[in-house]
């Protein structure tokens, strides 16, 4: 194993690791920062083995996006359709794609309306003592999630 230091929108850096036989890609807070992001999921189907799995994970809802989003980088969220569609365009199998984090809709949307570009330490601090609340609704499935998490297996 081996790590390297390349632009992830460049296709042609992946060819540095061409030879890896790589059978797992997880892509965790990557898509929603790359200008074109499509060329990304392609470039990660032409390095995966056939079998090999991708995992992705992103921000959901576009109507969340806020000056959060801006000060992360983050260029825009995504619906499960939207998501299922670039993995699959890309030559992927979607095994699955679920919402996740649920409970923290509530204060990324507070700090939306308010304008914030960060989370607080204090609302950190309260996420945390919700956490078991937030666990239940996990469980549960209730309401929407702040984030997408996607399994997909090249053919």
């Amino acid at each position: 194993m081996r790590a390297l230091k390349f632009d992830l929108a460049n296709p042609a850096a992946y060819a540095e690791v061409a030879d890896e036989h790589v059978d797992t890609i997880v892509c965790q807070n990557v898509l929603e920062d790359a200008e074109q992001d499509e060329p990304l999921l392609r470039a990660y189907h032409d390095l995966l083995q056939p079998g090999g799995h991708l995992i992705v994970l992103v921000p959901a809802h576009m109507d969340l996006f806020s000056p959060a989003d801006e000060a992360l980088g983050h260029k825009r969220r995504y619906s499960q359709t939207e998501l299922h569609t670039k993995i699959q365009n890309a030559g992927f199998d979607v095994v699955k794609i679920e919402e996740f984090n649920r409970l923290a809709v509530y204060g990324w949307s507070w700090n939306k309306q308010a304008g914030r570009r960060q989370v607080s330490s204090w609302q950190l601090r309260v996420y945390g003592w919700l956490l078991p609340i937030a666990k239940v609704v996990e469980t549960m499935k209730m309401g929407r999630g702040l984030g997408l998490i996607a399994v997909a297996r090249k053919r």
